[in-house]
């Protein structure tokens, strides 16, 4: 710094990481601010990613033991069981 100045320095909190639910929150969040109707937020992307994707995360546990495959089949699964519940309303 020029002519005496000292920096201003400040400590900054580490940020913590962004959790599962928190990502699911901001996509479902993402949807509204397109303008997806909420009746296909709620009973299609809402159920099946609270309902189903993130009760099998937790119990898959961390990404590095949850083979593409297994998220492959639940995602088809979701999506399978989702349209189903749509249908049926």
């Amino acid at each position: 710094m020029e002519g005496g100045q000292t920096a201003d320095l400040r400590v900054v909190e580490e940020s913590k990481p962004t959790t599962l639910e928190g990502l699911v929150e901001d996509y479902l969040a993402n949807c509204r601010a397109r303008g997806l109707s909420p009746k296909t937020i709620r009973d299609n992307y809402g159920y099946a990613l609270r309902s189903m994707f993130l009760p099998w995360a937790t119990e898959a546990g961390s990404p590095s033991r949850t083979t593409s495959r297994a998220a492959c089949s639940t995602a088809t699964r979701a999506t399978c069981w989702s349209t189903a519940a749509s249908a049926g309303r």
